[in-house]
């Protein structure tokens, strides 16, 4: 039996062609952005974009404001923080209650 040799560096790209293909199928469907998009942007990290590329690109394929130019900082800055959970955290984007802004 003949083993297939493959490098680290064929794995990591094989799996981000992996990765992209499963985001264009993402992008046929409706997109929930507190599901997804944080996924998206954490990949975008990892490749090495800047939050104004993932921005771009998130608005252009799912659709202008698709996510604010904030949000997307936020979100860069908690990948850059070392923290890859994609759990919203308390500061991150709006409250959804206003009273709990004015207390």
């Amino acid at each position: 039996m003949k083993l297939l040799a493959i490098t680290e560096k064929q794995l990591v790209a094989q799996s981000h062609k992996m990765f992209e293909q499963l985001v264009v199928t993402v992008i046929k469907m409706p997109v929930d952005n507190r599901t997804h998009i944080p996924h998206i942007i954490l990949y975008h990290f990892g490749k090495g974009w800047k939050a104004a590329q993932s921005l771009h690109d998130l608005n252009e394929f799912f659709g202008e404001d698709t996510i604010s130019e904030s949000r997307c900082r936020e979100w860069f800055a908690h990948s850059k923080s070392g923290d890859t959970s994609l759990e919203d955290k308390p500061g991150l984007g709006r409250s959804s209650n206003f009273e709990d802004q004015s207390q």
